[in-house]
C-alpha cells in the first residue's frame, strides 16, 4: 500500500508540476504580449510609384529576382538577377518607361525588345501577366507578383 501511495505521489509531482510550469509559461507569454507597444497602422502611399521586389519566371535560368523602381516621371530602373543553379548569377540593369492606368502597369524596356505587364493588387503588390493578359502562375498555381516596399510616410 505504501508503494502505491508513493507511486501516486511521484506521478502527481511529475504531471502536476509539469502543468504548473506550462501554466506559468503561458501566463508569462500573455503578459509579454500585453506589454508590447501598439503599432501604428501602415499608410500605403497613393499612386504606383516606389520600389517593387520579387521573383518572375525565367525560361533561360532557374530563377529571376527582380527589383524595379518606378519614379513619378514615368521612368523605371530594373535590376534583374538571373540565377543558374547554385553556382552562376548574372545581373542585368535596365531602364524603361511605364504607363500607369487604374488597374494595370505596363513597363516597356528602353531597348524596345521586352516589356512587363502587371495588374495592380491592393496597392501593396502587382501581379505579373502573360501575353494574354492573364496572371502568370507558378507550379503551385499562385500568380507571380512583385511586392511593394513600403517606407515610413512622413507627415
Amino acid at each position: 500500500m505504501k508503494r502505491l501511495v508513493s507511486l501516486f505521489v511521484i506521478l502527481f509531482c511529475i504531471f502536476g508540476c509539469g502543468q504548473n510550469e506550462e501554466e506559468v509559461k503561458s501566463k508569462k507569454i500573455e503578459e509579454d504580449l500585453k506589454a508590447l507597444p501598439k503599432l501604428a497602422p501602415i499608410a500605403v502611399p497613393e499612386g504606383s510609384f516606389g520600389t517593387y521586389v520579387g521573383a518572375l519566371p525565367c525560361d533561360e535560368c532557374d530563377m529571376r529576382r527582380v527589383k524595379m523602381n518606378l519614379d513619378s516621371l514615368g521612368r523605371a530602373q530594373i535590376e534583374e538577377v538571373l540565377v543558374y543553379g547554385n553556382e552562376k548569377m548574372d545581373t542585368l540593369k535596365n531602364t524603361a518607361t511605364f504607363k500607369d492606368s487604374a488597374e494595370f502597369i505596363l513597363v516597356r524596356f528602353d531597348d524596345g525588345k521586352r516589356f512587363f505587364s502587371f495588374q495592380k493588387d491592393g496597392g501593396t503588390s502587382i501581379v505579373y501577366l502573360n501575353v494574354e493578359g492573364k496572371p502568370y502562375l507558378d507550379d503551385s498555381e499562385m500568380p507571380y507578383r512583385l511586392l511593394r516596399i513600403l517606407k515610413k510616410v512622413s507627415k
